[in-house]
């Protein structure tokens, strides 16, 4: 799949709320970061393959984490440029990448200048002291003088400045990752406290300390959605619980008996152009209160647990009855809230009824001090029957789409036109088929309501049951997973005349995440096969462990991946705004990276044969992982090595290429070497690029073997 402009941006917006993390806590330039990273990886494109190296840094002698070997361009003193092989730096994830993206260059004392006073945290002065400590090598042509020049700083400043990182930062604002907020902090006669230091607390575990600058502000505070604050200056104090917003906010820090509002300021366009924060003094019943300014008051803490896991649920709303008073609360991103209460009162917990009003009563107890008062939310369950216009016919087996948290899942009722669905009580479910209609509105789980029975508007025929696609045919150690949808055909539409509808078909996407089932998290470079509308691909996710595929509405798909030591096959049925779909793979020992094989092919080869198949493909063998020892003196040979390697030799009948096949031809009549090229996904390649998978056309009689490799 392309690289597309969307892509570009959203690469940045995904990492705009861990560099703005990361320079606050080192007091460094975010732009700076932002600009190298657009630069460095043509948005995020040219990251190389399987290293999250977002800053392209080389892995030299003092470097003792992961690394691998690529082929990547390097330009010379006389303007020339060159491919050259270099290892490069693997991190896990890219926020490891940009915390030592800070560290390398404090290691490094040629970078001494960027931390030096007056430049450190200055977006242009950074980056021209990048360029002077020789970051880049890349030089242009000056018109004027005619010599080869650095360039390096005014590509990051041209970069940063540019519309297309106006809109990624806007889109990186707004995507609800973080808050970015602005203190300003003025004394009890309002004076403003310049140089003053500040311990900052964020989100109960990150402590930074800052001194206020001119104007007595602190910029750039990051925090969690809904997260909270405590700033501590003087001894006192003083916490803030920051809501979630599009835009940075901009708070005002007064004497410590002032509440800190939870309600802030917020601004539109760009934050450059208003520098000092302005005070708004809103308050909610979520304010936490200073020590010692409500007398016979205590603290407690509320935490919301899903009652069969016991994991927290983020920004959950509640109510609290508390002397005869209901109030609206919403708790904080790890499920957590700070009351105040008077000591023995008591408090009553209630969540959204069926109709969305706080009446479901969960839980009741009494105030104690510094007390963590857990709440499971406890699992409801209701039960649909889904009728025909008249309601005098129910719809079996019929194709339902369900909204849950935000989640959308294909489901089918039963034989009596019912489905029973089951969620945490006080969250909301709605149902719609694939057409876009309601058939249930957002109805919230509720003990007091168990049954519903819904008609749908239109003219609609019992669909007639449609078996399931027979199972794939074993093969070997391939087999086949519970079918995930159940795919039925659902071509019922009907309009008010009852003639029928023509279904468009439309055009949509699902994204894959592919983890590593021996650790659970999210993992780079993994290959699974696709196989839509009857055709098969092989492909690899990305840096992020994430892959966006199009695919028309409604269509079925069919995804195959290793997992132990048989290949899984499971289906779904692609809807609109689809969850990820997440795939647990076993990633062999060693390990052979397709992409990095096919990326080498193309970067070697040259149009016409040099005669030097066999050393070209193990270059590109190599790089990818794969290991040739003792390395063989023919191509032919090569079928040992990939036996070595554990890959599994294809059949010929019916076969379709994938990005990483080897093709071996044994040796014949003056060919006593053979021939070997490899499948970068487009073409074969071996020392150049071939026609074809056949380079000696008109010899039917030639012996040749296909292998494969299933990570």
């Amino acid at each position: 799949m392309a690289y597309t402009y969307e892509d570009k941006l959203n690469f940045i917006a995904s990492i705009y709320c861990s560099v703005r993390r990361v320079a606050f806590k080192k007091d460094v330039s975010w732009e700076t970061i932002l600009a190298q990273a657009a630069q460095e990886t043509g948005w995020g494109e040219k990251i190389l393959i399987g290293t999250n190296n977002i800053f392209n840094i080389k892995a030299d002698s003092r470097w003792k984490g992961p690394k691998s070997k690529h082929l990547v361009w390097e330009d010379k003193p006389d303007g020339t440029r060159v491919q050259e092989y270099h290892d490069f730096r693997n991190y896990k994830d890219f926020d490891e990448a940009l915390e030592d993206r800070v560290k390398f260059l404090e290691e490094n004392q040629r970078y001494h200048k960027f931390f030096s006073n007056g430049v450190r945290g200055i977006f242009e002065r950074e980056a021209q002291a990048l360029e002077d400590a020789g970051y880049a090598t890349h030089k242009e042509r000056n018109k004027a003088t005619g010599k080869f020049e650095l360039v390096y700083a005014d590509k990051l400043i041209e970069v940063f400045r540019g519309p297309s990182m106006r809109r990624a930062i806007a889109r990186g604002e707004s995507s609800g990752q973080c808050t970015i907020v602005n203190a300003v902090f003025l004394d009890d006669d309002n004076s403003k406290e310049v140089n003053k230091e500040v311990e900052i607390v964020i989100d109960g575990n990150i402590k930074i300390k800052k001194v206020t600058d001119s104007n007595a502000i602190i910029k750039g505070i990051v925090v969690k959605p809904n997260g909270i604050i405590s700033f501590k200056k003087d001894n006192i104090i003083v916490p803030a619980k920051i809501p979630s917003a599009k835009a940075p906010l901009n708070i005002k820090i007064t004497k410590a008996s002032t509440p800190i509002a939870d309600k802030l300021d917020q601004h539109n366009g760009n934050p450059s152009k208003r520098e000092t924060p302005v005070e708004n003094s809103r308050q909610t019943q979520t304010s936490i209160p200073a020590p010692n300014a409500d007398n016979g008051l205590v603290s407690f803490k509320i935490k919301f647990v899903e009652h069969d896991t016991n994991k927290s649920i983020e920004n959950f709303s509640y109510g609290i009855f508390y002397k005869n008073k209901m109030k609206e609360h919403v708790a904080d991103s790890r499920g957590e809230e700070q009351i105040r209460a008077e000591s023995g009162a008591k408090i009553t917990i209630y969540v959204k009824d069926f109709s969305g009003k706080l009446t479901q009563k969960i839980e009741e107890f009494n105030v104690q001090e510094n007390v963590l008062k857990t709440i499971k939310i406890p699992i409801r369950e209701i039960k649909v029957l889904i009728m025909d216009h008249s309601s005098t016919k129910a719809m079996g087996n019929y194709h339902i789409i369900s909204e849950y948290r935000g989640l959308k899942k294909n489901k089918y009722t039963r034989n009596d036109g019912s489905i029973t669905l089951k969620g945490l009580a006080g969250f909301g479910v709605k149902l719609t088929i694939p057409s876009g209609q309601v058939v249930l509105p957002e109805t919230y789980f509720d003990n007091k309501v168990s049954f519903y029975k819904r008609a749908l508007f239109e003219k609609y025929e019992q669909p007639a049951f449609v078996k399931t696609t027979p199972p794939l045919k074993a093969d070997g150690e391939i087999v086949v997973s519970k079918n995930k949808t159940a795919p039925i055909s659902q071509n019922d539409v009907r309009g008010n005349n009852g003639h029928p509808i023509k279904l468009v078909s439309k055009e949509g996407t699902f994204e894959v995440e592919t983890y590593l089932d021996t650790t659970k998290a999210l993992a780079s470079n993994l290959s699974y096969e696709i196989v839509y509308k009857g055709q098969s691909r092989v492909h690899i996710s990305g840096s992020t462990g994430r892959k966006l595929h199009k695919c028309e509405i409604n269509q079925e798909i069919i995804i195959k991946y290793k997992s132990g030591t048989k290949i899984l096959i499971e289906k779904y049925t692609v809807i609109e705004n689809m969850s990820p779909i997440k795939i647990y793979i076993t990633k062999s020992k060693g390990g052979f990276n397709k992409a990095i094989f096919a990326q080498t092919l193309r970067a070697n080869s040259t149009a016409k044969s040099r005669g030097l198949c066999a050393m070209y493909v193990r270059l590109a063998f190599e790089a990818a992982g794969g290991k040739v020892n003792p390395r063989p003196a023919s191509a032919y040979q090569y079928v040992r090595v990939m036996q070595d390697n554990e890959f599994r030799e294809v059949d010929k009948d019916g076969y379709t290429p994938q990005i990483g096949d080897i093709y071996i031809i044994d040796r014949f009549g003056s060919h006593v070497h053979g021939h070997i090229s490899g499948y970068d996904g487009s073409q074969w390649i071996s020392d150049f690029r071939q026609k074809g998978i056949n380079i000696y056309r008109g010899r039917p009689t030639i012996s040749y073997r296909i292998f494969r490799y299933y990570d």
